[in-house]
């Protein structure tokens, strides 16, 4: 019995100690339990991705982060048995990071990584092995941090760097940073050719920046001396060579307050030179300066009634009234030779008539007609009319071209087809376009484009025209008549073209004498002229570039060539309020 109790006892005390351990054991398991879904609500509120391997480098989990940064389930990285190649950029990385997971390594370091959609995103990738007690690798953990925002601050910080560096290096000043104990921080090349500052004080080896500086300077005073760390300062440097240099400082802040200091300078020693030469003459040129105002004022005045002048000469003196007294006549003839011709017809058919029915007529009336010879009359007398009619067009196109052009001067600025206005000028000058006195005719060729109607006054864009046609009809005579005269055709080349939306382009080229190089720099100043005495003005072409330059914004040039001819290209803007907007 004794030994039964005793058995009894013993069983019981055991009893009680596994049932100790096991609740133990249950509330350890409860407590791992806890952490555990602790640790994974952790880790799902990582903005990290995070991805738990075993020992082969297999995924046991990842969070949310991963799948909406890089698109995969824990499913599909598993079908793979591992991370995929692919999602590295560099699957040679991808094969490396594989194999330092599956061996229980540790990597550290940047990688480009695509999610499923194929975006590339930079990464910063930690991979650390899990190791158990015994220090035996049982998995590892990789955590991914996207820093796609750091490398675009970083590029961003970059590409600042580089556009202050480039502004620095394109400035013509002297440019030097200094830290608050007058170290170098940053500066140009302008600066060290300025200053000739030894590569050992641009890296801080040595003396301070300043303290150098200081010691080539007649006011070390001015380097060495701010008032305030806040102060910002502007002073005349005379360095010890001779040169003078403009400096100016002001203090480099960060959130407002001053981490170094930012030191200008600039050589003004030529125009320290420029103004004691200045002021030293300006006394003498004073009563000279008003000397030449009333001589320009005189010479403005009668360039005014030159200007004039050429303008009366180009345009004739009578064209208004001659034209306006010989239109009604010449109208009431070209209008009645219609007239003339249907009454003769109607004549001439009774004519027929009677020669039809009496086909022997009295001895007188026969006689007549072969003295008249009738049959020549009557075939000649048609042609006669055609040539009145030729003759009175032309006279009347001769009237409505005078009439264009002494009416263009009449009005102000408005719309304009340019080529109407040079067919007109043309036909003034038809009559020295054709052949006379032993000299051929001189060929017109017309090259127009489609051009949009030009803002102008009409009546300056034809004396423009006038003068350079003018010119050109002057310069094929005097090469005609030259000693070595001319083998080609005589010929004129007119061009007119819209290179842009804005300006109307007009090119007005003949194969004349042509200017010489060294004359070319004078051809549109007043009174030049290259012509004989009494053969010129001076003044066609001065008053053209006024007429073009000054009074409508355009552009006057020309480009010659000894004995090959000369080009006059005129540019024009469509509309003359852009180019005042951009005069103002």
């Amino acid at each position: 019995m004794t030994n039964l109790h005793t058995a009894a006892a013993e069983w019981l005390q055991e009893k009680a100690i596994l049932e100790q351990r096991l609740a133990a054991e249950a509330a350890d398991r409860v407590a791992a339990e806890q952490a555990f879904l602790q640790l994974g609500t952790a880790l799902e509120s990582a903005s990290d991705a995070i991805v738990i391997f075993d020992a082969r480098g297999v995924p046991l989990f990842i969070n949310r982060a991963f799948t909406e940064r890089f698109g995969y389930t824990l499913m599909d990285l598993q079908r793979f048995q591992r991370l995929p190649s692919h999602l590295f950029a560099n699957p040679v990385v991808g094969d490396a990071v594989h194999h330092m997971i599956s061996t229980g390594g540790i990597w550290n370091g940047e990688v480009e990584m695509c999610s499923s959609q194929g975006q590339t995103l930079p990464i910063m990738l930690r991979a650390n092995a899990i190791q158990d007690a015994g220090r035996m690798a049982q998995g590892s953990v990789g955590i991914f941090t996207d820093i796609s925002e750091r490398k675009r601050a970083e590029a961003q910080t970059s590409r600042s760097f580089a556009l202050l560096m480039s502004t620095l290096e394109s400035t013509a000043d002297g440019i030097v940073v200094v830290d608050p104990i007058g170290r170098v921080v940053i500066h140009n090349r302008k600066f060290v050719e300025l200053w000739y500052v030894p590569h050992p004080i641009l890296a801080g080896h040595e003396q301070r920046v300043l303290e150098f500086l200081s010691s080539q300077v007649a006011e070390p005073e001015v380097l060495l001396t701010v008032r305030s760390p806040e102060a910002h300062t502007s002073d005349i440097l005379h360095v010890n060579d001779g040169r003078v240099f403009e400096v100016y400082s002001q203090p480099q802040c960060i959130e407002g307050i001053p981490v170094g200091r930012v030191w200008n300078f600039r050589d003004i020693t030529e125009r320290v030179a420029a103004e004691m030469s200045l002021r030293t003459s300006e006394e003498r040129y004073r009563l000279q300066s008003r000397q030449l105002e009333e001589a320009f004022k005189e010479l403005k005045e009668t360039q005014a009634q030159l200007v004039q002048t050429e303008k009366i000469s180009s345009l004739g003196q009578l064209v208004a009234g001659i034209t306006h007294e010989m239109n009604n006549p010449i109208n009431f003839i070209y209008g009645n030779l219609t007239h003339a011709r249907s009454y003769t017809e109607s004549l001439l058919e009774l004519l027929t008539l009677y020669q039809h029915h009496y086909p022997h007529p009295v001895t007188a009336i026969r006689e007549k007609s072969e003295e008249i010879d009738l049959e020549f009359l009557v075939d000649d007398f048609f042609k006669l009319l055609d040539a009145m009619a030729q003759g009175a067009e032309r006279v009347h196109s001769i009237i409505q071209s005078l009439q264009k052009f002494a009416h263009a001067n009449q009005v102000g600025y408005k719309l304009e087809d340019l080529r109407v206005g040079m067919d007109s000028t043309l036909q003034l000058l038809k009559t020295r376009l054709m052949g006379e006195g032993g000299r051929p005719s001189i060929q017109v060729v017309r090259e127009y484009e489609a051009i949009p109607l030009v803002e102008c006054h009409a009546g300056q864009i034809h004396q423009v025209f006038m003068n350079l046609l003018t010119n050109g009809i002057e310069a094929i005579e005097e090469r005609l008549f030259s000693t070595q005269g001319m083998a080609e055709t005589p010929a004129i080349r007119i061009q007119m073209m819209s290179l842009d939306a804005d300006w109307v382009t007009v090119r007005i080229a003949d194969n004349g004498i042509g200017i010489a190089k060294d004359l070319q720099k004078f051809i549109f100043d007043p009174f030049y002229t290259t012509k004989e005495v009494g053969k010129g003005t001076g003044l066609g072409l001065s008053v053209s570039y006024q007429l073009v330059v000054g009074n409508h914004g355009g552009k006057i040039d020309c480009i010659s060539e000894e004995g090959r001819g000369a080009e006059f290209i005129i540019e024009l803007p469509i509309r003359r309020d852009s180019v005042l907007m951009e005069m103002t």
